[in-house]
């Protein structure tokens, strides 16, 4: 099967993918505080599951770093496909 070609910047797509990394994983912090907060404070009298601003830190560098990871496989799946096609 022929492979649809697009040509993207490499800094393009780096960012790209660990933006879109940062934006899910922020939109998940939000989630987790509003069940913190609006669930499991008012229905289940106990603390919130949310262990502090570090925690949340944590979690967004650990998002960033999935998404560095997946962007040198990207681009490494980018050149070994290219090294193909030009062979």
């Amino acid at each position: 099967a022929e492979r649809n070609k697009v040509s993207v910047p490499v800094w393009i797509a780096v960012t790209g993918l660990v933006g879109f990394s940062l934006i899910i994983g922020t939109l998940w912090e939000f989630f987790e505080f509003g069940f913190d907060y609006f669930i499991v404070s008012r229905f289940a009298g106990t603390d919130t599951a949310q262990l502090g601003l570090g925690d949340t830190m944590a979690d967004l560098f650990f998002d960033m770093v999935g998404a560095l990871v997946i962007s040198v496989y990207f681009l490494h799946d980018q050149k070994t496909a290219n090294s193909h096609d030009n062979s």
